[in-house]
């Protein structure tokens, strides 16, 4: 861009480049799908999950049983009892979330660091869960967010 030209560098796993986009693809959902496994969660946090997993389980076919001739499963998966696990995050939880994050980091496209984050006052902090929550509650995810760079 205005005519300087920088070299894009490239994704390296386990010594090897990774040179196609498909590649970089598989690569990003492994890692976010390792990251987001149970083997990262304290087991106080695994068993409550697994918990209100089994439950609803068990509830959505009770449900899905006595309406089979009455509703179709989405409205039955939409009934509220299925959003347990997507519950508001609480001020605790985001200010956890922010004194465990790596100090050192790298920004994303925003420039906004995690450690600008954690020097935020306590109204700024309030406001950010705030956005969170309504991004969280009504699955309106910003486009932006959903690009990264090397």
């Amino acid at each position: 861009m205005n005519g300087i030209h920088s070299e894009q560098k490239k994704l390296k796993l386990n010594g090897s480049v990774i040179d196609t986009n498909e590649e970089n693809a598989e690569v990003f959902a492994k890692t976010f799908s390792d990251i987001s496994s149970n083997k990262n969660h304290n087991s106080t946090f695994v068993s409550h999950k697994n918990d209100i997993e089994s439950n609803l389980s068990i509830n959505l076919s009770k449900q899905l049983f006595e309406n089979q001739f009455h509703k179709n499963t989405a409205d039955v998966a939409n009934n509220g009892k299925l959003n347990s696990l997507n519950e508001p995050f609480d001020l605790h939880e985001l200010r956890r979330t922010l004194r465990e994050a790596k100090k050192h980091s790298a920004a994303g496209a925003d420039r906004i660091t995690y450690e600008m984050l954690q020097k935020l006052p306590k109204c700024s902090i309030k406001a950010l869960l705030k956005l969170y929550n309504h991004i969280w509650l009504n699955d309106e995810f910003p486009v932006s967010w959903r690009h990264f760079q090397f």
